[in-house]
């Protein structure tokens, strides 16, 4: 029986945890840094860092090469995996030279589990076998967010609890791609999953990680189609869903006391007078939906 996720390398791959060479930020590693990146791939590598609030894992299933964690470069071949906990700078998308590979990237926005393995031919992408999956909370058998939240003090159980977390969903989404198909359903239980993932990293980021680049590397989806559906389902664009929830934070914020510029930082905002300029524009917009 074929597996709408994987292909029987990458099965016999995932089946074998034990062939698997994990890097963690926070914790200790299986793998050592590269020692023969050059120095054009490691000035590339600092340049295409970014940053999010939710974790991920990535999971190398075919190709060589190195990737960027935590300001380290390494090796690549198959088994080797990464754990990239909240806020921990990673690399953003892949060098104009990299080779062949397929890469299983599961996102962990809170709210059961996204997967999907991109893969590049030729340098260029090539549409996800079985495309972009969810696992929805009552499939997965583990709160991951507890799990991973609540990381022992200990370095070795805590590098245990990652390698666990990690083995449990990747069987999971091979359960997934063995499940018999249903396309309105699955789609249905897709869309409503992308646009709850959106709005709850939104609540939970005070809008702050808003950018449409990132919320859509989050769920998987195009740009335009996360737009598009977002605001379908939601009623409203996701920027302005995106302002509610500031809205809603810099009320805690400004109870509490914080100031001006702590406020800006707090919320996203390169600087303070670019805060004051948005929350004297929120305040004119909600002046004017209550004359109106």
């Amino acid at each position: 029986m074929d597996n709408r996720h994987f292909t029987p390398e990458a099965l016999s791959l995932l089946a074998q945890p034990a062939r698997w060479r994990l890097a963690a930020s926070q914790t200790q590693t299986d793998l050592e840094p590269a020692l023969s990146a050059t120095p054009a791939r490691v000035a590339w590598s600092r340049r295409h860092l970014h940053t999010h609030t939710y974790p991920e894992f990535m999971l190398v299933l075919r190709g060589e090469g190195v990737w960027g964690l935590n300001g380290q470069l390494y090796p690549t071949g198959p088994g080797a995996a990464f754990f990239i906990s909240s806020r921990t700078r990673h690399e953003a998308y892949y060098p104009p030279d990299a080779g062949d590979l397929d890469h299983l990237w599961i996102s962990l926005p809170g709210h059961g589990v996204f997967f999907s393995v991109h893969s590049l031919r030729g340098g260029r992408g090539v549409p996800a076998r079985g495309g972009r999956a969810f696992i929805p909370p009552e499939r997965l058998g583990i709160d991951v967010k507890v799990w991973l939240d609540d990381l022992s003090p200990t370095a070795p159980w805590r590098f245990a609890r990652v390698r666990t977390c990690l083995q449990a969903i990747a069987v999971r989404a091979v359960e997934e791609g063995f499940r018999p198909p249903d396309p309105l359903d699955q789609t249905e239980t897709l869309h409503e999953a992308v646009v709850e993932a959106v709005r709850q990293h939104l609540h939970e980021t005070g809008g702050r990680e808003a950018s449409l680049d990132a919320l859509a590397r989050l769920v998987g989806y195009s740009k335009f189609h996360l737009h598009r559906l977002f605001r379908e389902r939601a009623g409203m664009t996701i920027h302005r869903y995106a302002d509610r929830c500031r809205l809603e934070r810099l009320a805690q914020l400004e109870r509490q006391g914080w100031t001006v510029a702590r406020t800006a930082e707090a919320l996203g905002f390169a600087s303070a007078a670019t805060f004051c300029r948005w929350r004297s524009r929120q305040r004119d917009l909600q002046l004017q939906g209550r004359q109106a």
